[in-house]
């Protein structure tokens, strides 16, 4: 689950450089020279994308580094691990 998790947070990482690149209009590779392109999607869409894949993975990471203190039956653990 902690796997998972850094994975969910990564991908939101990526969705805030596209967020950026929405911002700004392009990628800036020289300060004052952008390379212009246009990034699919909305400037609210990538905020909430970035924020909520960030959020809810660092969600996952906390509940897989609580299970072990919960003390839990095998059913259970493997309940709340796959669902």
């Amino acid at each position: 689950m902690i796997a998972h998790g850094f994975l969910v947070m990564a991908i939101g990482l990526i969705a805030g450089f596209m967020l950026i690149f929405s911002l700004v209009g392009g990628f800036e590779y020289w300060p004052g020279s952008i390379a212009d392109f246009s990034v699919y999607g909305s400037v609210d869409g990538w905020v909430r994308a970035h924020t909520g894949g960030i959020t809810n993975g660092m969600l996952v990471v906390i509940i897989a580094l609580a299970m072990p203190k919960l003390e839990l039956s095998g059913r259970m653990n493997a309940f709340f691990a796959w669902g």
